[in-house]
């Protein structure tokens, strides 16, 4: 493995199809402890390419990467699109840092979603800071807990995941709802109003007061539907 990590290191990714035909050939050799012992070199070109090699064998190593910004969302997509799912504990944990691209974001959402980490995915959902559509997608993970999509979120295949615990999602969007509807962009008002009536969480007095007039439109037709289901 040294001689086509040393050819990937002076490639510096230049030539796309050398760099194809070296990561291939990093997975035809299967040296795991090249591949794991590459995280430390210098060369982002090298990094990566030991992510696409191990993403090939469908390795959970692949979430020692996850720390690595430059290769970290190449390493989410292996873990969650090949899936390696014995890696996505370590994917889902990523929703602890502080900052992330969304496309990595949505796919630890993803991963949480499918360990039942209704935790997480609340604290996502009422983190301000976080892109809209994340929270957003943390906020739907939890709503559809007792029944999730047959279809991941994310790519469009057909992935059915085994339901979660609603009682335990309710607990945890109820600890957050305040902050989801603080003003903000109100899609995510809206969301977090549809999932609240979904999961019988926060209370009639929070829906009569975001269905007064002042709320974007949107808004507040969720609060009358949810004030409806209550009833």
């Amino acid at each position: 493995a040294g001689a086509l990590l040393e050819l990937l290191r002076e490639n510096a990714d230049r030539d796309v199809f050398l760099r194809h035909a070296g990561v291939s050939g990093l997975a035809g050799a299967g040296d795991i402890e090249a591949l794991v012992n590459a995280r430390k070199d210098a060369s982002v070109s090298v990094r990566l390419a030991a992510v696409l090699a191990l993403r090939r064998l469908y390795r959970p190593e692949l979430a020692l990467y996850l720390d690595d910004e430059p290769v970290a969302l190449e390493a989410a997509r292996a873990i969650h699109d090949m899936p390696v799912p014995e890696a996505f504990p370590a994917l889902a944990a990523r929703l602890e840092a502080p900052e992330g691209e969304p496309g990595l974001l949505l796919r630890a959402v993803n991963a949480a979603a499918r360990l039942g980490r209704s935790d997480e995915l609340a604290r996502t959902a009422a983190e301000a800071g976080r892109p809209v559509d994340v929270r957003r997608a943390a906020l739907k993970a939890l709503a559809e807990s007792a029944a999730p999509p047959g279809r991941d979120r994310v790519l469009g295949l057909w992935r059915p995941s085994p339901p979660g615990d609603p009682a335990k999602a309710r607990e945890a969007l109820s600890s957050v709802l305040e902050a989801c509807l603080k003003p903000g962009p109100e899609a995510l008002q809206g969301e977090a109003l549809k999932a609240a009536a979904l999961l019988g969480a926060g209370d009639t007095a929070t829906f009569r007061r975001m269905a007064r007039a002042g709320f974007p439109s949107s808004v507040r037709a969720e609060a009358l539907r949810g004030l409806a289901v209550r009833k």
